[in-house]
């Protein structure tokens, strides 16, 4: 996901949502400074065992309703 720009998202909700076979993944680089919606990102990801969200702009997000829940 190195060249994705997520600059002007606004909406992430559902963006890995039921990825069964996603294990691991690196979606720091993401730009979320604009996001306010990240409700269900990784809903139902169960085989998730790595996720680096460590430079995620969470200050205009409003939801993150069952964003993790496996």
């Amino acid at each position: 996901f190195a060249n994705v720009n997520t600059s002007n998202v606004t909406n992430m909700s559902n963006m890995f949502s039921d990825c069964n076979s996603l294990i691991s993944i690196n979606v720091s680089n993401f730009n979320t400074s604009k996001v306010t919606d990240m409700s269900y990102k990784f809903y139902g990801c169960q085989n998730l065992t790595s996720l680096n969200i460590s430079n995620f702009n969470m200050s205009n997000v409003k939801s993150v309703y069952a964003m993790l829940v496996i």
